[in-house]
């Protein structure tokens, strides 16, 4: 920790890792009623970041597991695409395939890794976030506009153009357009170049 400056991270895994071994965590990713994800919308990002688990699901047990099996890169690319959409009724992506949304990551597989977990204060009044970068991207694309190049924002926001609410379920009102439109204001005034510049900090 002092080779950082003070500011490394000390983790120690509670779950999942019973007598020492991963082989349970295998069998439940490797269920065929499994639909790989974490995440707590924001709720502990002081202390925790779930971001980097697809990179890890892509890199740890697509890859660089030696201790016990693998998942094959399809079925880890088919549990982070695929198998989530379908789950989630998200019709129109998930598979590259005509009339669907053009949303891709082209990755290099071998230089991909997950960089060390940091802290930032990037949040109003100084709040803190864990982050953690990986490298390896070569580009995000969402519907066919390219959004990040090697990590770096490109500022294009091309899901912005058209927000839709398709199935407002308990939310009736976010069916308002008042609502739609407060929550278009909202994200106009992201200043997305300067959240990529500071995040490179």
């Amino acid at each position: 920790m002092l080779a950082h400056g003070g500011r490394g991270v000390l983790m120690l895994p509670s779950v999942n890792s019973a007598y020492g071994n991963l082989e349970p965590s295998l069998a439940m990713l490797s269920h065929p009623h499994t639909v790989f994800g974490l995440g707590d919308g924001g709720a502990h990002l002081g202390f925790l970041c779930d971001a980097s688990l697809p990179t890890h699901l892509l890199h740890y047990w697509a890859r660089d597991r030696v201790r016990g099996g693998r998942l094959s890169l399809a079925d880890v690319v088919r549990g982070l695409s695929d198998i989530p959409a379908r789950t989630m009724g998200l019709a129109d992506r998930g598979l590259l395939r005509p009339g669907y949304k053009a949303d891709v990551n082209l990755i290099d597989f071998d230089r991909l890794r997950l960089r060390e977990p940091h802290v930032l204060h990037d949040l109003p009044e100084g709040g803190r976030r864990v982050t953690q970068d990986a490298e390896g991207y070569v580009a995000t694309i969402l519907s066919g506009t390219v959004v990040q190049r090697n990590g770096v924002s490109t500022a294009a926001l091309p899901a912005l153009e058209r927000v839709e609410v398709p199935d407002v379920g308990h939310f009736p009102d976010l069916a308002e357009p008042e609502s739609r439109a407060g929550i278009l204001r909202l994200l106009d005034r992201v200043d997305v170049a300067e959240l990529a510049r500071r995040s490179q900090e």
